[in-house]
C-alpha cells in the first residue's frame, strides 16, 4: 500500500496541527472498563481539543430531491449512500459540509450522517443509545482536527475517529455504526438513478453559525480502516487503500476480535466497504452485476449495502463494523498500530 512520504506528512502537521497535538490517545479513554471517569469532564486530553461549544446548524429530516433534479455537482464529487431495505438516500459531501452532521430516517431506521472535511472522514451511525433517541450536531469542538459530534438530547459528545463518547452520560460507550458507502456522483447517476438526494437547500430553520475557513479540507491519500474492538489499548486498526483494488470487485478477509471482517471494494465503482460476518461464513465477489457485489455459500447475492437481494437468505442484512475512510495523516494522529488487510 502506498504511504505518504515524510515531506507530505510534515506539511500536513504544519497545516493542521492544533496546539499541544500528540499522537497518543488519552489513557483514560483507552481504559475500556474505567468506572472512575467523571461524566462531566472530558475523557480525552483537553490539550488535543480546539474550538468551543458552539454547535453548527441543526439539520434533521431534510427534504430530498430526485437525482435528475440535483444541480451543482461534478461527476467526481463524493457522495454517501445509505440503504437498509429497498429505498436509497444520497448525501453529497459538498452539501453536508456547512452542517457536518445530518439527522435523517429511512424505512424506520433513524440515523446520523457525519462528515469531517478536515480529516475527510464519513460515518453513518444509529440515532439512538439503548432506547434513548439522539439528535446530533457538530459540536464546534475538534479532537486532533477531527469532528466531535454532540447529542443535544443528552449533552453527550463523541469523536468520529474513535467512535467513542468522550463527555457526558454516555462516556466511553460507542455509537452503533450502520452500513453505508461513499462513491462518486457519476456512479450515483449511473447505478442509483432512483435514489433521492440531500441538497444544499435541505436545511433546518436554525441560522448558520459555523465559522468555516476557506481551504479547511483534508489532503493526503484516503485509507479505509477497521477498528479492533478487542484491543483494550484502543490503538489498533486494520487498514487498506484503493491501490489494493482494481477494476473488478475484490474482497479481503481478516479475523478481528471475534468476527471475520470482509472488505469489498473496486476502483471502477469507487468504493470500499466492510461487513461483519461469522468466522464460518464465506462470501465471494460477484462481477458485472453492480450494485450486487457478493454472494454467500448458499447462493444468495448481496448488494453493496450488505442486503441479500435473492436466494435462500433474501432480506438478510449484514452489519457494519466500526470502520470508515480517513486521510492517512489523520489515521497516524489517532492510532499507532496498523495491520494491513
Amino acid at each position: 500500500m502506498r504511504i505518504s512520504n515524510l515531506f507530505a506528512l510534515l506539511l500536513v502537521v504544519i497545516l493542521f496541527a492544533c496546539e499541544g497535538t500528540v499522537s497518543e490517545i488519552d489513557a483514560s479513554l483507552n481504559a475500556e472498563n474505567n468506572t472512575e471517569v467523571d461524566a462531566d469532564s472530558w475523557a480525552i486530553s483537553v490539550a488535543n481539543l480546539t474550538g468551543s461549544d458552539n454547535p453548527f446548524p441543526y439539520a434533521a429530516m431534510p427534504a430530498m430531491s430526485p437525482v435528475t433534479e440535483v444541480e451543482g455537482l461534478k461527476d467526481d464529487d463524493q457522495v454517501i449512500l445509505v440503504s437498509f431495505k429497498t429505498e436509497i438516500k444520497a448525501y453529497p459531501l459538498k452539501f453536508i459540509a456547512p452542517f457536518e452532521v445530518v439527522n435523517d430516517e429511512l424505512e424506520g431506521v433513524h440515523f446520523g450522517i457525519s462528515y469531517c472535511p478536515v480529516t475527510e472522514t464519513t460515518l453513518c451511525t444509529e440515532n439512538k443509545n439503548g432506547n434513548e433517541p439522539l439528535s446530533l450536531v457538530a459540536s464546534g469542538y475538534r479532537q486532533l482536527q477531527n469532528i466531535i459530534v454532540k447529542d443535544i438530547n443528552s449533552n453527550s459528545y463523541w469523536t468520529q475517529m474513535l467512535i467513542r463518547y468522550v463527555k457526558g452520560p454516555y462516556v466511553n460507550q460507542s455509537p452503533k455504526t450502520l452500513p453505508m458507502i461513499e462513491t462518486s456522483w457519476s456512479i450515483v447517476k449511473a447505478y442509483f438513478p432512483d435514489a433521492v438526494v440531500f441538497t444544499s437547500n435541505s436545511i433546518s430553520s436554525k441560522a448558520a453559525n459555523s465559522k468555516r475557513k476557506s481551504g479547511d479540507f483534508g489532503i493526503d491519500e484516503r485509507i479505509y480502516g477497521v477498528l479492533n474492538e478487542s484491543d483494550v489499548t484502543g490503538v489498533s486498526v486494520s487498514i487498506i487503500g484503493f491501490d489494493s483494488y482494481d477494476n473488478t470487485i475484490k474482497v479481503y478477509n481478516q479475523i478481528i476480535g471475534s468476527n471475520n471482517i470482509v472488505v469489498f471494494g473496486s476502483r471502477t465503482y469507487n468504493f470500499i466497504t466492510a461487513f461483519e460476518t461469522e468466522i464460518s461464513d464465506s462470501y465471494t465477489p460477484v462481477q458485472n452485476k453492480f450494485p450486487i457485489i457478493m454472494k454467500d455459500a448458499a447462493g444468495s447475492e448481496y448488494n453493496v449495502f450488505g442486503i441479500a437481494v435473492n436466494g435462500p437468505n433474501a432480506g438478510k442484512n449484514l452489519t457494519a463494523p466500526r470502520s470508515y475512510l480517513a486521510s492517512w495523516w489523520a489515521w497516524q494522529e489517532f492510532y499507532s498500530n496498523f495491520n494491513e488487510f
